[in-house]
């Protein structure tokens, strides 16, 4: 049996149809066309306004578009622009207003549009983000090179205790190592913290932190006491919990 051919102007007909026999509920026959029943008001009305014309598919093209400029007002806002070069679409706007406060100008962004389109506004250039003379980008190729450490702030507990949340992370695989809450950015929690995830993970080649407590401070190079006891003497002390790295780093 072949299939039956259908199209949306038939369904709409066989819709109004079986509306005119009035046999059926109209939010029945709304399910059983599997339109809304605003969509099927929607044909019915048209129907009644313009008889089968009126089922046709519109132009979903919108009656007014608020972002259209007419020719009087664009040429306007293009004279004032070459007469004004450096100055932008809002500043633009704000000298029209002034000027000819009656008129209704568009958006700023709309006359940013319009300059754009007309070849009036140059591309500003990137810039790029200064750093550190000494900044070396790295190639992260393994995890334990970087690990990052930083106070995500603090919040208050249900009991009104400030907790601060220390967070330890591998640059390279974003695994998580620690994430503690402690009374406060303070050296010897901070240090405990360390310590246990040393003894777990190892050590990486790099740490790097914020320039916040407990990791600089007013000393010489901002060095920090965690700074001092950060240094590879401590390879040779810690030992690492071969089962847990091999969950870090599997094979």
């Amino acid at each position: 049996m072949p299939w039956k051919e259908t199209s949306p102007m038939k369904e709409r007909l066989h819709f109004l149809r079986d509306h005119a026999s009035g046999v059926f509920n109209f939010t029945e026959l709304c399910q059983h066309y599997r339109v809304s029943t605003k969509t099927g008001y929607k044909w019915l009305h048209r129907f009644e306004e313009e008889g089968v014309d009126g089922l046709q598919d519109q132009s979903r093209k919108p009656h007014s578009s608020p972002n259209q400029i007419d020719k009087g007002r664009a040429d306007i806002l293009l004279q004032t622009k070459r007469r004004h070069p450096k100055l932008g679409p809002k500043k633009i706007k704000g000298l029209l207003e002034l000027d000819r406060p009656s008129v209704n100008w568009p958006a700023v962004s709309t006359i940013g549009e319009l300059f754009k389109k007309h070849g009036l506004v140059k591309p500003s250039r990137r810039r790029r983000k200064p750093h550190h003379p000494g900044f070396q980008p790295v190639q992260l190729t393994t995890p334990n090179q970087i690990w990052t450490a930083d106070f995500k702030g603090e919040f208050k507990t249900l009991d009104g205790v400030y907790c601060y949340p220390l967070t330890i992370a591998d640059a390279y695989s974003r695994y998580l190592l620690a994430v503690d809450g402690l009374p406060g950015p303070r050296h010897r929690p901070t240090k405990v913290v360390f310590e246990r995830v040393f003894t777990e993970f190892g050590l990486p080649d790099a740490i790097r932190t914020d320039n916040g407590t407990p990791f600089a401070s007013q000393a010489i190079h901002r060095l920090s006491r965690l700074h001092v006891w950060w240094t590879p003497a401590l390879a040779a002390q810690v030992q690492v919990s071969a089962s847990t790295w091999a969950r870090f780093n599997p094979r």
